[in-house]
């Protein structure tokens, strides 16, 4: 026995809600690019990259849901088209000469795709602790008044503390709880800082999941401008509070066509060694060359400068001179480390001294002793051996810095170290 069906094409068996669906998606398609609206604009489409690719959108006013009435012009909403994903709440845009950030978005079942956006008014700008980089990040500052009751007359004013609302990326992410920021031009700074409970990191976007929060949202109060430690010009908080230099062994290279020196080189994070990753090269390559286990030969002769770079930071980097001459020398130089020439109040150092011959450290002592008037309450100062002294800074002087003299019947060099104040 056979059966029969009716065969048909698989649009008439579409259900009404798929119908309406692709039919309002091709009218929005249809009359997309003839819209007044309509126009390129640049989307950060992977977070935090601030890499921008064009995109076709529509751009309009927006509308207060509660209200219905239209936002002022730090607001936008964007359309899409249909077949378009929905960006994420905190991702940005750019036109208009600025950047924009989404705070709000449509359902991603809908063929009527939109976000609404609003201006970054300002730039959020921090130094990394750990790396020593400065990090910045377009944000919105929201400035929160007294409520005043219309009724009575009373004025609304200003509380001394704003709202922000920031991308969550990899660099957001490391703002943390009591974190200052500068804001305003360079001739009248502001600062303020996070409140305690003043990060919100934790609205979800997916209920069980912790990493699925996009936007990042601060609260903070005023704070003051700290002239020691903040760097005005940049106007970044807390800029001096962590201080990374470089050392190079040695110091100064001098020597022949043939000769060779060992390299090496320590990084240094308010004068306590913290890395060891530095790659080297020479200003004038034509000089000599560096192998993989850092050693320098000189096969022309000539002048130039060992660079020295932290890798985790390029801009942290050290130069010493090299001459190369037509015969080989004995080159000589004194290295102090740690190279810092300041030490903050209530720290304590162990200084070493070695004298260097072509590179390689000798084992030369040294006599060292106090050449300036400092007031001997302001520091403490022990010789441990021909080699290492400690220094201990007891209370901040300023006035000038305290001078050690490394005496050796080769070479001496005064050391000077500024006997700071505390964070």
């Amino acid at each position: 026995m056979y059966r029969y069906f009716i065969s048909g094409s698989p649009s008439e068996f579409t259900n009404y809600k798929d119908k309406e669906f692709n039919y309002t998606s091709e009218v929005i398609k249809s009359e997309f690019y003839n819209s007044p609206t309509y126009r390129k604009i640049s989307y950060e489409e992977v977070m935090g990259t601030s890499v921008y690719n064009l995109i076709d959108t529509r751009v309009t006013t927006s509308i207060d849901p509660s209200t219905s009435q239209k936002l002022n012009n730090d607001f936008r909403t964007i359309y899409f088209l249909p077949e378009m994903d929905v960006p994420k709440v905190g991702a940005k845009f750019q036109f208009d000469d600025n950047i924009w950030i989404v705070v709000d978005r449509s359902y991603s079942n809908t063929p009527i795709n939109s976000v609404m956006v609003r201006r970054c008014n300002n730039v959020l700008k921090w130094l990394d602790y750990d790396t020593g980089k400065v990090f910045s990040e377009p944000c919105v500052i929201d400035y929160l008044s007294t409520v005043g009751n219309d009724d009575t007359g009373l004025i609304k004013t200003p509380t001394g503390k704003i709202t922000i609302f920031v991308q969550k990326n990899k660099k957001t992410n490391t703002i943390k709880e009591n974190q200052r920021f500068i804001f305003g031009n360079k001739d009248n700074r502001v600062c303020y800082k996070i409140l305690s409970g003043g990060l919100i990191n934790y609205n979800n976007l997916k209920t069980s999941d912790d990493n699925s929060s996009t936007l990042l949202k601060f609260y903070l109060e005023k704070n003051f401008i700290n002239e020691e430690f903040d760097n005005i010009e940049l106007g970044v908080a807390d800029y001096y509070k962590i201080m990374y230099s470089i050392s190079i062994s040695p110091s100064i290279i001098l020597g022949g066509v043939g000769d060779s020196f060992s390299l090496t080189g320590i990084v240094y994070k308010n004068n306590v060694p913290v890395n060891y990753d530095i790659s080297f090269s020479l200003t004038n390559p034509s000089i000599g060359t560096i192998s993989g286990s850092n050693v320098l030969l000189l096969t022309n002769t000539g002048t130039g400068c060992l660079v020295g770079r932290w890798n985790v930071n390029t801009d942290i980097y050290k130069r010493v001179t090299v001459i190369s001459g037509s015969s080989q020398v004995i080159n000589e130089s004194i290295v102090v480390n740690p190279a810092s020439d300041k030490i903050y109040e209530g720290e304590e150092i162990v200084y070493s001294v070695y004298l260097y011959e072509n590179g390689v450290q000798t084992s030369e002592t040294f006599s060292f002793s106090i050449i300036n008037n400092i007031p001997s309450e302001n520091y403490e100062f022990e010789v441990i051996n021909g080699n290492y002294f400690r220094l201990k800074n007891k209370k901040k002087y300023l006035d000038e810095k305290l001078k050690i003299k490394c005496d050796n019947p080769f070479q001496s060099i005064e050391i000077e170290i500024l006997l700071t104040g505390k964070w």
